[in-house]
């Protein structure tokens, strides 16, 4: 147990007189007379760096959303708050996503170890870095060390109810917690372990001040909390520092709070067990911003950056929305991707627990992205309530969708949750019609799927009751003896000063010149004409996307023929439809007649 009894602006001052070095090299700092009155600091005096976040709070159900605050975390993991409007500082341009690094001088401090902000506007005081890489980059994958801080005063008049033994349980070791949570709804991918130091029991710290530090100035913030907390973790190795403070430090009205992105949280003891609160604060750490539904920030019921769900230490096992799963990754090798500008998509969704089962097959998708570059970007999934998911408080076993601007640092908005045979549109689609979104079927058992269509009007119109795998097959008879086709992916294309990865549509534009180069001719022996027989693929291929399509969906529409035959995975595996070989295509009304030279 650690005893702490400095005042807070001492020890900043210590932390001053420590950072004798000018700002980092990495960063590109700048100031512009509408921010700061000065286009340069006074890099002659001792400057601080620190990384800037933003700092989101959760608020129970029930109970109105907290405003965002801002934090800046220097590389020691202390977390400095801003006196003032930190935004008037920062300008328009930041945001949670930026990378942005602030170097201030000492006499931007306040006496109470705030960054002031009217100080920090004196010229020469502050410079903000934008991109200057001062910020870890962001994973969410492997094994992370979290700190567990527990402050307590010297009386113990004021600690948190749990135990560092009870703290370790409660994100370790019980049937759920952190570590459980989201090791379960990663499939493994993100595991979180105890961290190790000094005065750390089983990645428990807990530090001790003076009751006096809990009763100046009309009682402890939970920003006091956890300048006091980290002030004596120094030397602690660890990527999360979860901070519990006693239920009579003020929390402004949040159970708990977390930096966007960063590594610091902090939990009202009351709070601090909930699994939800916990997986909620750690994933503000890792980039996401909350998950609303209906214009309420915390209210998608579908995800653990809402708020609903078991306040309790028990907790319920769901884990995050479509939007958020798409962007931790954890399931990115069985991610789709449509855009119904230009293309459709007709398969087949699962939950996440077919990944861990081993159930998923090749074709399916977890996570469908429809997006459009004017339109904001559609999440889809299956939200199975089996296994990790087995206690989502809404919507289970419906195919829910969201909708989310960027993968990251955005918030999130549920918009629909669909059963079998529901439709959701959404009219003039990037100019292309109505987008559809229909589940045409839903299998609820082991281990279930659901069948949906994506498309819009004007570029083609899907139905449920003409399956996939039945379409015709394109006039051709497969493969023969010495038969070919073009390779549908990239290829290693090498010439002189060139050396990069290129598709067989690229050798086309320059065929006389590029199939002289032997990597082109092997691996585009359609477009470089061989003597080798072309063929369209029999059966279906496989898209970029995951979407699974045969040659004879090119001809459904005469009047997008050319542009998907533009795609080189459609090139590749349907060239005599397509025209790669020699021979011409007439449009006779809605169907195409395909005259093949025979030479």
């Amino acid at each position: 147990m650690i005893l702490h009894s400095i005042a807070i602006f001492s020890l900043l001052g210590s932390f001053i007189q420590a950072k004798l070095n000018g700002p980092s090299e990495n960063a590109t700092f700048v100031k512009t007379d509408k921010l700061f009155g000065s286009n340069e600091i006074n890099r002659n005096l001792d400057l601080i760096e620190c990384d800037m976040s933003e700092v989101h709070g959760l608020a129970t159900p029930g109970n109105p959303p907290v405003p965002e605050q801002y934090s800046c975390t220097t590389d020691e993991g202390k977390a400095l708050f801003f006196d003032g409007d930190a935004s008037v500082l920062l300008g328009a341009e930041f945001s949670a996503g930026s990378d942005t690094r602030l170097a201030f001088t000492s006499q931007a401090m306040a006496s109470d170890g705030y960054i002031s902000v009217q100080r920090a506007m004196v010229p020469g005081a502050a410079a903000v870095g934008i991109g200057g890489g001062g910020r870890r980059k962001l994973t969410i994958s492997g094994t992370k060390r979290v700190l567990v801080i527990r402050l307590v005063s010297s009386s113990g008049t004021y600690a948190p109810t749990q135990s560092e033994a009870k703290m370790h349980d409660d994100v370790f070791v019980d049937e759920n917690n952190l570590k459980v949570r989201y090791n379960d709804c990663s499939n493994g991918k993100l595991n979180f372990v105890p961290a190790t130091g000094t005065n750390v029991n089983n990645g428990v710290l807990t530090v001790t001040t003076a009751d006096r530090d809990f009763e100046k100035f009309g009682g402890m913030t939970w920003k006091t909390c956890g300048s006091y907390s980290t002030a004596s973790a120094g030397g602690i190795s660890r990527d999360f520092t979860m901070i519990v403070c006693p239920n009579n430090v003020d929390f402004e009205g949040a159970a708990a709070w977390g930096s966007l992105p960063g590594s610091i949280s902090w939990y009202q003891s009351q709070y601090a067990s909930v699994p939800m609160a916990q997986m909620h604060e750690i994933g503000h750490n890792l980039g996401h911003h909350h998950s609303g539904k209906g214009g309420i920030n915390y209210a998608d019921p579908t995800c653990n950056m809402g708020n609903v769900g078991t306040w309790s230490d028990i907790g319920s096992n769901f884990c995050f929305n479509a939007a958020k799963t798409w962007a931790n990754k954890w399931y990115e090798d069985y991610h789709g991707n449509v855009d119904p500008s230009i293309g459709s998509y007709d398969g087949n969704l699962v939950g996440i627990n077919a990944v861990k089962e081993g159930t998923i097959v090749s074709g399916q998708n977890v996570v469908l992205k429809i997006k459009s570059p004017v339109e904001t970007d559609l999440y889809v999934m299956f939200n199975r309530k089996v296994g990790a998911n087995n206690g989502v408080p809404s919507y289970g076993d419906q195919v829910v969708i969201t909708e989310q601007s960027a993968e990251l640092y955005e918030i999130s908005s549920w918009t629909a949750a669909l059963s079998k045979g529901e439709t959701y549109t959404k009219s003039n689609w990037s100019s292309s019609g109505t987008l559809t979104i229909k589940v045409c079927s839903l299998e609820t058992g082991s281990p279930g799927s659901a069948r949906i269509l994506v498309y819009a009007t004007e570029q083609e119109t899907l139905s449920c009751d003409v399956d996939v795998d039945e379409t015709p097959q394109p006039p051709t008879a497969g493969p023969q003896k010495d038969s070919c086709q073009d390779e549908p992916d990239k290829f290693d294309f090498s010439s002189g000063t060139i050396d990069t990865r290129r598709p067989c549509k690229f050798v086309a534009k320059r065929k006389t010149e590029r199939c002289a180069i032997k990597a082109a001719a092997e691996y585009c022996p359609v477009t470089c004409g061989s003597n080798c027989v072309a063929y369209d693929t029999p059966g279906m291929f496989t898209m970029p996307n995951g979407r699974r399509r045969r040659c004879s969906w090119v001809l459904q529409k005469p009047d997008k023929f050319e542009k998907r035959c533009r795609i080189n995975a459609i090139r590749s595996n349907c060239p005599i439809v397509c025209g790669v070989k020699s021979h011409s295509i007439i449009p006779t009304g809605n169907i195409f007649v395909n005259l093949y030279n025979t030479n």
